[in-house]
């Protein structure tokens, strides 16, 4: 729900990130969030071209799991 203006349907999170914007360091922060079963849209060349631009970028989940005891949603690594 919104604080400001109308409420919200949707729950998302907005994050701010520091990284570098070039291939190494998207590659590797993309492997990481591939282990979370996060992703993103266009791949490590859209991440870099948003950094470089100063604009966003969507990462979202993989898989939407609505079991409560999904061994893959209590996982802890």
């Amino acid at each position: 729900m919104s604080v400001y203006g109308a409420p919200r349907t949707i729950h998302d999170l907005d994050v701010i990130l520091d990284i570098k914007a070039n291939k190494e360091e998207m590659e590797r922060f993309l492997e990481v969030m591939k282990k979370y079963d996060l992703e993103t849209t266009g791949g490590a060349e859209h991440v870099i071209t948003s950094l470089q631009e100063k604009s966003h970028f969507t990462i979202f989940l993989q898989v939407l799991c609505l079991l409560d005891r999904c061994p893959r949603c209590l996982r802890t690594s």
